[in-house]
């Protein structure tokens, strides 16, 4: 059977609409009355943030200390992407993907997320060095640890 162009997206709004069927519509209403979210403020250097979290339950990266590790945003380099990466000195060092490094470089894991954006995923590289002014395709590499991360700044 030869599909219309567009078959796809009236079966989706289909969908939508048998998906909300049904639902109590004073619940419906008293979400448009909710705060809206706090997106975050604009990272900058200076500023402490908590790197944790990942897809796995138990990230062979946090196995010593669970709740994740806190440092402090030293810079900002040249991303794998359009936006930069944030360079993080962390409190304590971290011994993972075969080093012990105390810098991690955080890389936004959704292009167009901006930094700031409250518990965004990123990557995690760790480094045993201070990572150069350069694209991670054009400099020297750290550890890979995480592909999807979390952080968030730390008030303070």
């Amino acid at each position: 059977m030869l599909r219309e162009p567009g078959d796809h997206v009236a079966a989706a709004r289909r969908r939508e609409e048998e998906t909300w069927t049904g639902v109590d519509e004073d619940w419906l209403d008293s979400l448009g009355e909710a705060e809206p979210l706090d997106i975050g403020r604009p990272l900058a250097p200076g500023q402490r943030v908590r790197v944790f979290g990942g897809y796995d339950t138990n990230p062979a990266w946090l196995k010593d200390d669970p709740d994740g590790y806190e440092g402090v945003v030293a810079e900002f380099i040249p991303g794998r992407n359009e936006l930069p990466a944030a360079v993080v000195a962390l409190d304590v060092p971290l011994f993972a993907g075969g080093i012990e490094g105390g810098i991690v470089v955080l890389e936004q894991a959704w292009d167009g997320i901006p930094w700031g954006q409250t518990s965004p995923r990123v990557h995690v590289e760790l480094c045993d060095f201070t990572p150069e002014h350069a694209r991670w395709q054009d400099r020297r590499r750290g550890a890979w640890i995480e592909s999807h991360a979390t952080f968030e700044v730390v008030p303070g």
